[in-house]
């Protein structure tokens, strides 16, 4: 005789397998190949555009704003480029970003570590030689490695984020190394956001 508090159980942990706490569907979705983003810029761009959103963030962090916005982060807290995505007219970038804290920081401290990982994602555009930048996410937080970190947001970035596509007529539609993702209405962001790099 089947027990039903096992069959409800085993029903309920197979629902939460398969559906997020939001009740989004969150099986992965690939970016077809013909559709992979390849662009390869110069390391002098690379560079360049590396040390320009360092510089932003930095004063995102300062003030405590888009995802800085806890008292966690403060003047020791390191901003880590960890990957920039461009277009292939350059003019459009996404960036991941990773940051770098001392345990002590936190809410509840990982008493096995010194440090602690956080991520982020952000989109940008260039306007000759300013840019701005749009904190869209999702973000990742508490790991204790940054090299394992890195693999799961690019996992997340490249195999989930077109999953979330239930909300906001199709922002969420692609994935972020889809090329279709630069025509995508998540670009309206960056144009909230206005000038100024704010």
């Amino acid at each position: 005789m089947v027990d039903t508090k096992m069959l409800i159980y085993g029903l309920f942990s197979l629902y939460c397998l398969i559906f997020s706490s939001c009740g989004e569907f969150r099986l992965k979705q690939h970016t077809p190949k013909e559709f992979i983003n390849n662009v390869i810029v110069t390391r002098a761009l690379y560079v360049k555009d590396s040390t320009q959103i360092q510089d932003t963030l930095i004063n995102y962090l300062k003030e405590h704003r888009h995802s800085f916005y806890s008292k966690e982060y403060f003047d020791l807290t390191q901003i880590i480029i960890d990957t920039i995505i461009h277009n292939d007219s350059c003019n459009k970038f996404i960036v991941f970003v990773i940051t770098k804290n001392p345990t002590y920081r936190q809410r509840n401290p990982i008493n096995e570590s010194n440090w602690y990982y956080d991520a982020t994602s952000y989109i940008g555009i260039r306007n000759k030689e300013n840019i701005h930048l749009a904190w869209i996410g999702p973000n990742f937080s508490n790991a204790k490695d940054q090299s394992e970190l890195s693999s799961t947001i690019r996992s997340a970035y490249f195999t989930e984020f077109a999953t979330s596509d239930t909300i906001g007529g199709g922002m969420y539609k692609y994935n972020m190394n889809d090329s279709r993702f630069w025509g995508a209405p998540i670009w309206r962001k960056v144009g909230d956001i206005g000038g100024g790099g704010h």
